[in-house]
């Protein structure tokens, strides 16, 4: 796997030890994965580990445990490779007791996980009818290859229990300590695996490192082109193909330059023509191929240096692919700065190419690439002016506010967004329209001053300043191109910005619109934390009277600031219920008790929140007038509900008659919690009530009704 050559020997490990499991036996769940990694597996499995160890001391057999991850893609590809291979599965049946467990689930699964050290998957053990490990095998293969490995433990000249203890008595032969290497790479006890290889090393000579049986010591020992083993390598390659073959052996070769022509072909490493020569010779010494996919990382690598940035995109077109999983990290590298006009056109259309062959996060990052590649990095933000007065004063002539960039120059996140984002062409259409932008070192000249006058503690911090220098708005830490952009929009007026807030408030100011306007304020720019914020809420509110609470303004503070279904202004609100949405209307203030409520209800659910505590707070709904399909009310008689049957009839008449898909769709994401204790009829018949909202839901919530239909599927939340 390429991945694995491009970035070390661990991501090679983890690519070869891919492939495992799913049963279709009942009480195996439906995978995360769907029908995608469905499999027709024929092992005979037991599902306890207590009722494993007695079959194992009952039958005299040894226990195959599959270690399960059901999002680990490697146990579903195990499945298909050789858990459905029938003539295996007889073997297997004839000589072991098979437990399956999902180690990553709760219960069993994690506390076996954490007895046995399962860190990495697919993961599979031997255990004897005691549950000591017999053998221990990190990784998959394919047949016949796995049976081949699983039948070591049969015997105590090649089980890693049984070559550990001959180890340890410190009367072994060379055969011996082999069989303990073999056992200890399965494993992936490197620490151990390293230790003995050196006695093992120490006992054979160089003859005879070529041989077959010695490729998995010998190779795991290479770790870079100046080690003497490598050099033995090189010299003695027809003999080592002889025996291994070409592919392991250039594999392991590819691992000693892969690593380091790729961070030159994405530009982290600066290009040396010397070192280049350097490199090409050895590749030509170490006899790699032509079609070696470390001949083209190396030819991509050559090409962005030497700046031919038309070829470098041919190549990319005519043998990208050899890359594999690392060719989007190549890609993504391309923001080349010196491109000219015709370069520019052929590399922006190239990554727009790939960006449509793409998918998820991949798909918008090449995009974006895309876009600032075609247009250039002075279609992003114009920081034309160079110190902190010339700002202001071009501010003042221009009647616009000041987008004030304030980074050091180890700040990566200050880094990403100068390349990233104020590069976008986007940014730059909003940005150099109607404001004036200026970059400052916070660590040199005035930034110094400025960081301290400003009160700059975490980078990147971003001002939006008025023509004064008052801080209109901060935004603290890195954000995307389009939160920026937003938020330059939502805080374009100055006498609503940072400073007018604080000052109205510090001034003893108390007005519901000063006081929501400062709490919203002082938390968008981490000033003060929710804590805080709902102190002062309950603090203010105190101080109102009824018909003061039940205005437009005092609503506005409510609305923005009340962060909890707990507390004074709560329960007023609660209280005056009715009161309140003749002021600001029924389904603003519904919406906003719903919104407080209902992660309550979520974590009640999930174990979180006792019934009590629920009970108490939908409690308060007797205080005011609800509309019948109103979600809290609904949850109010959902809680006191006994019995999946209730819960099912439930659903099918009364949430499914909700009139507001969003409220349905809300009340829809409590089903998986149901599930867990269903019976395969009801679980069935929740299935199909998903399945029709599905098939009958709004465009905008097919995904998430996809996705809920999949974890009802899968088997629910578990409590």
């Amino acid at each position: 796997m390429l991945l694995g050559k491009f970035l070390g020997a661990a991501g090679l490990a983890i690519a070869l030890c891919a492939m495992p499991a799913v049963c279709s036996f009942s009480q195996q769940k439906e995978s995360m994965y769907g029908d995608a990694v469905k499999a027709d597996v024929k092992m005979k499995y037991v599902y306890s580990y207590e009722e494993a160890i007695k079959r194992a001391k009952a039958e005299k057999k040894l226990i195959f445990f599959n270690c399960f991850a059901d999002w680990a893609v490697p146990c579903h590809q195990m499945n298909a490779a050789v858990f459905s291979d029938q003539e295996f599965c007889d073997y297997m049946d004839k000589h072991f007791v098979n437990l399956f467990v999902d180690v990553t689930e709760r219960g069993e699964g994690e506390a076996l996980a954490n007895k046995y050290q399962i860190k990495m998957f697919a993961h599979y053990l031997v255990l004897n009818d005691k549950g000591e490990v017999v053998l221990r095998i990190v990784g998959g293969k394919k047949l016949p290859e796995f049976k081949e490995t699983v039948e070591l433990a049969l015997s105590d000249k090649t089980s890693l229990m049984g070559t550990e203890a001959k180890y340890n008595s410190g009367k072994y032969s060379k055969k011996d300590l082999l069989n303990y290497l073999n056992a200890l790479n399965l494993a992936d006890e490197d620490e151990k695996f390293q230790s003995v290889s050196k006695i093992y090393m120490g006992m054979i000579s160089q003859k005879e490192y070529a041989k077959k049986e010695n490729w998995n010591v010998f190779s795991k020992l290479v770790k870079d082109r100046e080690s003497d083993l490598y050099a033995y390598l090189v010299d003695h390659k027809d003999e080592f193909v002889k025996n291994v073959g070409a592919d392991q052996v250039n594999n392991l070769i590819e691992r000693m330059y892969s690593g380091e022509l790729f961070q030159i072909a994405c530009g982290a490493t600066p290009y040396k023509a010397e070192q280049m020569i350097k490199l090409y010779d050895g590749m030509q010494k170490a006899g790699l191929p032509e079609e070696s996919p470390c001949v083209v990382i190396y030819n991509v690598a050559k090409l962005r240096g030497e700046k031919k940035y038309a070829e470098l995109i041919q190549l990319m077109k005519e043998k990208g692919d050899m890359l594999q999983n690392a060719r989007p990290s190549v890609e993504l590298s391309f923001d080349f700065p010196d491109l000219n006009e015709a370069d520019r056109k052929l590399v922006g259309d190239y990554l727009q190419e790939r960006a449509e062959q793409s998918s998820g996060s991949t798909k918008e990052r090449l995009a974006d690439l895309a876009g600032m590649v075609r247009y250039g990095k002075e279609a992003g933000i114009s920081f034309d002016v160079k110190t902190y007065d010339e700002a202001l004063a071009k501010a003042k002539s221009e009647n616009k506010l000041v987008f004030m960039d304030c980074y050091t120059s180890w700040c990566g996140p200050c880094k990403m967004m100068s390349s990233k984002v104020f590069t976008q062409k986007k940014v730059g259409d909003y940005f150099n329209q109607h404001l004036v932008s200026i970059k400052i070192d916070m660590e040199k000249g005035e930034g110094i001053k400025l960081a301290k006058k400003y009160g700059v503690k975490a980078y990147p911090t971003m001002m939006f300043l008025d023509t004064e220098g008052n801080v209109i708005h901060k935004i603290i830490g890195a954000c995307d191109a389009d939160k920026l952009i937003q938020t330059a929009r939502d805080h374009s007026d100055p006498s609503k910005g940072y400073s007018v807030c604080k000052a109205a408030y510090e001034s003893g100011n108390r007005t519901p619109e000063v006081v929501a306007n400062y709490i919203s304020t002082m938390m968008d720019v981490r000033e003060m934390t929710p804590q805080q914020a709902d102190s002062i809420v309950k603090d203010y509110c105190r101080t109102l009277s009824d018909d003061d609470f039940c205005t437009a303004e005092a609503w506005k503070l409510v609305d923005r600031c009340v962060l909890e279904p707990k507390g004074d202004a709560f329960e007023r609100v609660m209280k005056l219920h009715d009161k309140l949405a003749q002021v600001a209307g029924e389904a603003a203030v519904n919406k906003k008790i719903e919104r407080l409520c209902f992660p309550k209800v979520i974590g009640y659910y999930g174990n979180e929140v006792s019934k009590e505590e629920l009970q108490g707070i939908l409690g308060l709904l007797k205080q005011g007038n609800y509309p019948a399909d109103y979600t809290l009310t609904l949850l109010a008689e959902l809680v006191e509900l006994n019995g999946v049957d209730a819960v099912i009839n439930f659903y099918q008449t009364k949430v499914k008659a909700m009139k507001n898909p969003q409220d349905r769709l809300n009340m829809d994401t409590l089903l998986p919690y149901f599930v867990a204790q269903a019976t395969d009829a009801q679980k069935e018949a929740i299935v199909k009530y998903c399945e029709d909202a599905l098939n009958n839901c709004d465009k905008r919530a097919y995904r998430k009704y996809s996705s809920l239909l999949s974890v009802v599927k899968e088997g629910g939340y578990k409590n």
